[in-house]
């Protein structure tokens, strides 16, 4: 929806008024996709466990 500077920040209009102006961005089109996505890795099992930090950061570099 498009705000007066022309930024679509994609909040449904009937959210707008009440949802403070410093949380809009959690109730954006694009956060909500990836909040869906998020669930849907997390319903399936598709989530990485470590023991700690450095077996993390292997993981992200292979």
């Amino acid at each position: 929806m498009d705000q007066p500077n022309g930024v679509d920040d994609g909040i449904r209009p009937h959210l707008r008024g009440s949802v403070a102006a410093d949380q809009r961005w959690f109730w954006s089109q694009r956060w909500q996709s990836m909040e869906r996505e998020a669930d849907a890795d997390i319903e399936a099992d598709r989530l990485g466990r470590h023991d700690d930090v450095d077996s993390l950061i292997d993981a992200l570099d292979s």
